[in-house]
């Protein structure tokens, strides 16, 4: 029927049959692309696990991904690391399960949009269906189909993931201590931690058991975080440059930068150019 011509085995010289990569295959090329993205991007503290730690730049590979970690990848990295690697129609049907995925994931939705929301979806998997072979669709392909139905029934995706229970699992793992009888050190430790924090309230001057406090806390008020806290401030010549640079490149301050320099002239006729144009970026701020 020659359909799909570019997807037929081709004959090589030597009687072999070639077949053609897919189009959502990457190339070398395109794989240190990606992860060298990847590798460069940067993240609030508390959004997400460091992702040069879940990345292996040398060998092309994710490592110890956790279900947030492909959550955070799903819906925010992996639109921007796609963008321009592959082709423009595999690479719309990605990004536009991305947005369905991110839209759901949200603490407010609007019931009005849903229908909007599985339409979106549908049209995802029906592009799917052009890119990918049939072995890509299995029951958890499908299963995106539901998601909308899912929270008109029970609400908002985040009120019944399973990101808090897995992150408690994370705190109930570090009470064992004997992997013999993992359940009584899980009670020990849970009871040790509850006793705690009923007399950390009846005792002054103790902090309770909470969320330790970020490792970034204060820099941003110039607190420094190793040796002495010192105030870490800007140069008030580096201030003046930058100062000048945003009034330079300000269209409502280019009359006034030929003004200035004429007055330095005038008054200073006897300085060569360069000295001018060096006291006019020394003055200009303050004139």
């Amino acid at each position: 029927m020659k359909e799909r011509g570019n997807l037929h085995p081709e004959k090589t010289d030597d009687g072999c049959q070639y077949l053609s990569p897919a189009s959502y295959t990457l190339s070398k090329e395109e794989k240190e692309s990606m992860f060298e993205c990847l590798n460069s991007i940067k993240v609030t503290y508390g959004f997400s696990s460091n992702i040069k730690r879940i990345i292996n730049v040398q060998e092309k590979k994710f490592l110890n991904l956790k279900s947030y970690d492909c959550h955070v990848l799903m819906t925010q990295l992996l639109p921007v690391t796609l963008r321009g690697i592959i082709p423009p129609h595999v690479c719309l049907a990605t990004v536009k399960l991305c947005a369905f995925l991110n839209a759901i994931s949200q603490k407010a939705i609007n019931p009005d949009e849903l229908a909007t929301l599985q339409n979106d979806v549908t049209q995802c998997l029906v592009s799917f269906e052009s890119v990918f072979p049939p072995s890509f669709f299995d029951i958890m392909t499908h299963l995106l189909v539901h998601l909308v139905k899912e929270i008109l029934i029970l609400g908002p995706v985040f009120l019944h993931t399973m990101f808090p229970f897995e992150r408690f699992m994370g705190v109930l793992k570090k009470y064992v201590h004997s992997h013999s009888r993992p359940e009584g050190s899980i009670a020990h430790g849970y009871g040790t931690e509850e006793v705690v924090e009923f007399y950390v309230d009846f005792i002054p001057d103790l902090d309770p058991i909470s969320i330790p406090e970020s490792r970034h806390e204060g820099r941003l008020s110039g607190k420094g975080t190793l040796g002495k806290k010192t105030y870490i401030g800007m140069k008030s010549d580096y201030f003046n440059k930058a100062h000048y640079t945003v009034l330079q490149n300000s269209s409502l301050v280019d009359p006034y930068i030929e003004v200035h320099k004429d007055f330095i002239q005038s008054k200073w006729s006897g300085k060569n150019e360069a000295w001018i144009r060096r006291h006019h970026m020394e003055t200009f701020n303050d004139w």
